[in-house]
């Protein structure tokens, strides 16, 4: 089944206090373009986040980010007590020696180095929990966008397969009328003739010129190779690998043999049919840019 290059995919969680939510939104494009926002200290899930994209997704501009809300970090207060005996012993030391007034609690918690404040940054433990749990829900996200490509392809293999119809409609239309282009021919001749000349005419000189006229206006070789066009896409509508470049080609045969038909065209039917096929053909080859 065919997949849309257009979708959009998301998840949330939380873990180690921190709140996530990843965001993918895909759109058009001729070749695989990931553009990715991470916030500050998850930069290093960048190479392992393109790889899953990589293995899940071959075309389209993927603009994927990361919201992520963390806990401000605490602070610790630690006491670091070998430094506060000797800040102690120094001020009964000085006590003794000079008859102050011996040291208070607060004036030895002031002391640089025996109260030290840290912030409770995540460890390694923590930190691959948090990645690990990041890189789950970004699995998750893919999914829920690959899942959305594929209900969108879905659609646009209806509409791709009735178009197809829709030429292969015309294209049988033209053939019928293409029976008719030789007696037609004959006919105008004819006509043309007795206009000029009046009853005199060469018969068989006017029926040369009638031939050569069908040969000129014969479509038959066109609507054999938009019939080959026609079966070649109705099959890669079926593949399960990417199709759109194989469709967007054919999109373009489509085109230039519905033009060839409708120069040809000899008479004002024929010339409504290329028209129509024309019309057709560029609807068919503006989904196809939708497709992966």
């Amino acid at each position: 089944m065919i997949q849309s290059m257009t979708g959009f995919g998301t998840s949330s969680g939380s873990e180690e206090g921190a709140n996530w939510r990843w965001e993918i939104k895909g759109v058009n494009s001729k070749a695989l373009d990931i553009k990715l926002r991470l916030p500050q200290g998850v930069e290093h899930l960048d190479a392992a986040i393109r790889a899953a994209v990589g293995e899940a997704v071959s075309r389209g501009t993927l603009h994927i980010s990361l919201q992520m809300d963390q806990e401000a970090p605490a602070h610790r207060l630690t006491l670091d007590e070998s430094t506060l005996a000797v800040v102690l012993n120094a001020a009964r030391r000085i006590e003794e020696m000079s008859g102050f007034a011996p040291a208070t609690v607060d004036g030895l918690l002031q002391t640089k180095g025996v109260l030290t404040i840290a912030d409770t940054t995540l460890g390694e433990e923590e930190q691959a929990r948090l990645d690990q749990a990041l890189l789950k829900g970004f699995t998750l996200a893919l999914e829920d966008f690959v899942t959305a490509r594929r209900n969108e392809g879905q659609r646009l293999h209806k509409v791709l397969a009735e178009q197809l119809d829709e030429m292969t409609a015309l294209a049988g239309q033209a053939r019928e009328k293409a029976k008719d282009i030789l007696p037609a021919h004959f006919a105008q001749i004819k006509d043309k003739i007795r206009e000029l000349i009046g009853d005199t005419m060469d018969e068989e000189r006017a029926r040369q010129e009638a031939v050569i006229l069908a040969v000129k206006s014969d479509i038959r070789e066109e609507l054999d190779r938009l019939d080959g066009h026609l079966e070649a896409a109705r099959a890669h509508l079926s593949e399960a690998a990417p199709v759109g470049r194989k469709l967007d080609f054919l999109a373009q045969e489509f085109g230039r043999e519905a033009n060839t038909l409708t120069s040809k065209a000899a008479n004002l039917d024929m010339k409504r049919i290329g028209l129509d096929l024309k019309l057709v053909v560029d609807r068919f080859r503006e989904q196809v840019q939708n497709i992966e």
